[in-house]
């Protein structure tokens, strides 16, 4: 049964290789006849700059400035972790109970490969920031090419499957579980929040 989402979030990797500006607006001119508001960050595998110039976002420094919206009362942040990097002052700017999208997954323990070849660059540092907020917050993810949900005794992690192949979580080296794809949907009402994947 197909659901109608109030809104989308294109969580990064939107280039298969490299970023390419021509690839963004033909994306964009796709996303725009959804009719449904939709916010797109960078991954990995992404040029920030040609994404901000095809979407209409700014960027500094090569990359994109973060942003919110406040919706039905919730605030959700975008983050922008192509290069690997997430401020630790964005963790400390955030609002109780925040939801936010960011590309690399601030936690490590999902993928014993990606882990050790690909985790975002200032992990330690970002765990020990999010060790000190004085609230619980709902962070979404991508780039782990598997599902998975950990939850520490503050915060929340969910890993979203890529739109390409998954990865066995349990392997040391690069080895595809499945080229099955799938969407996360994610309900949230009264700081209660739903969330589950979708196989395709």
């Amino acid at each position: 049964q197909l659901q109608s989402p109030d809104l989308l979030v294109i969580s990064g990797d939107i280039c298969y290789d490299v970023g390419d500006e021509n690839t963004y607006k033909e994306v964009k001119q796709r996303l725009d006849l959804l009719q449904v508001p939709y916010y797109v960050i960078s991954g990995n595998h992404d040029d920030s700059v040609a994404l901000g110039n095809a979407f209409g976002y700014t960027s500094e420094n090569g990359k994109l400035h973060p942003y919110k919206i406040n919706y039905d009362g919730i605030n959700i942040h975008f983050w922008d972790s192509w290069d690997g990097m997430v401020e630790p002052s964005w963790i400390d700017g955030l609002e109780p109970h925040s939801l936010v999208f960011v590309h690399h997954p601030l936690i490590l323990g999902a993928c014993q490969f990606m882990d050790n070849k690909y985790a975002l660059h200032n992990i330690d540092r970002v765990v020990q920031t999010l060790d000190k907020t004085a609230f619980s917050h709902y962070f979404f993810h991508g780039h782990y090419h598997l599902e998975k949900s950990i939850h520490t005794s503050k915060h929340h992690f969910f890993i979203t499957p890529s739109t390409f192949f998954q990865l066995d979580d349990t392997a040391s080296d690069f080895k595809i579980a499945s080229t099955q794809v799938g969407y996360r949907w994610i309900e949230m009402e009264n700081l209660h929040l739903f969330t589950k994947v979708v196989y395709l």
